[in-house]
């Protein structure tokens, strides 16, 4: 049989030469569809109904998306997050969603920390002022002793933890999930409630998957707890954050800073406020982008496709 399949990632699409030979092989036959940033639904309502598979990135894949792929049997989706597929519409029209869980923990942990060094020390800001000609000794703080609150303990949590440790900072952990106890154990973390960590952590780190229950999970009331001295860093998603309370928190000077990977609009508008800010460290939905991660989850989403093409196949036989 051969397979007709979408390839809207550009991630995928990058390296797409590389595979073309294991493609034919296997008798996958692919058409590219590219956006600026995502295909929505209205794009796919009018291309996806010949195709059997569809390799994507953060597209709308929605119910009516579901409705209207009369031969789709499955999606491979290049990375980890599969909020922007309705997953529950999959379950009805029997299509298989696979991604790459836990493939960009290691990227995204260390994006942290690099957000939380550059506060702890602020070397690039020495940097520049050696540059323009100063000498100026600016003060510091310690990474050891202080205390690290991690919302969302998954596979991107759990990195995050590890070098924490390393660290020797307190760890606090909140997740509507029960956490491996042996792992809390062994790197020191302790459970507790969303509100208890905001108000101790020096260090507020936000890795929880996307869903109804995290949207706008840190707004006014949860920044209000923060310390004036504290520190949010989020890679996960950015609606996570009410991007307007936090704005009002960092210019009123409620929290130290932010450091931010992603963000409400992407990419973030020309406008916004937070381009404006000295405390704010802004980089392009960018954590996950490391030559090894990404040579990992080209080639799982490749294999993700083929394995889920030769399942259809078995079961129709």
């Amino acid at each position: 049989m051969r397979w007709k399949v979408l390839m809207s990632s550009s991630h995928m699409q990058s390296r797409l030469s590389q595979y073309r030979d294991l493609l034919e092989k296997n008798n996958i036959e692919v058409d590219i569809i590219t956006r600026p940033q995502f295909v929505p639904e209205i794009d796919l309502l009018d291309i996806v109904e010949p195709y059997h598979a569809i390799v994507c990135s953060d597209d709308e894949i929605t119910d009516r998306v579901f409705t209207k792929a009369k031969n789709l049997k499955l999606i491979s989706k290049w990375g980890v997050g599969i909020n922007s597929i309705d997953l529950e519409s999959s379950k009805r029209h029997g299509i298989t969603v696979y991604n790459s869980p836990g493939a960009l923990s290691e990227s995204c942990a260390t994006m942290i920390f690099s957000y939380m060094l550059h506060f702890a020390r602020r070397a690039i800001d020495q940097d520049k002022s050696i540059r323009n000609g100063e000498w100026k000794h600016v003060p510091g703080i310690a990474l050891a002793g202080k205390t690290i609150g991690i919302i969302g303990v998954g596979g991107n949590g759990k990195a995050v933890a590890k070098r924490a440790a390393a660290f020797d900072m307190n760890i606090l952990g909140c997740d509507i999930k029960e956490i491996d106890p042996v792992f809390l154990q062994t790197y020191g973390m302790s459970m507790t409630s969303k509100e208890d960590l905001l108000s101790q952590s020096d260090f507020v780190v936000l890795e929880p998957d996307l869903n109804p229950t995290s949207f706008h999970l840190i707004g006014a009331t949860e920044l209000s707890l923060m310390k004036p001295t504290a520190f949010l860093l989020n890679t996960s998603r950015g609606p996570v954050i009410d991007e307007k309370a936090l704005v009002n928190a960092l210019q009123n000077k409620m929290i130290a800073g932010a450091g931010l990977d992603v963000f409400e609009i992407e990419p973030l508008p020309e406008n916004s406020p937070l381009r404006q800010m000295d405390n704010v460290i802004l980089t392009p939905h960018n954590a996950y982008n490391t030559v090894e991660a990404e040579n990992y989850v080209h080639d799982n989403t490749i294999k993700n496709l083929i394995e889920g093409l030769k399942k259809v196949l078995s079961k129709q036989k």
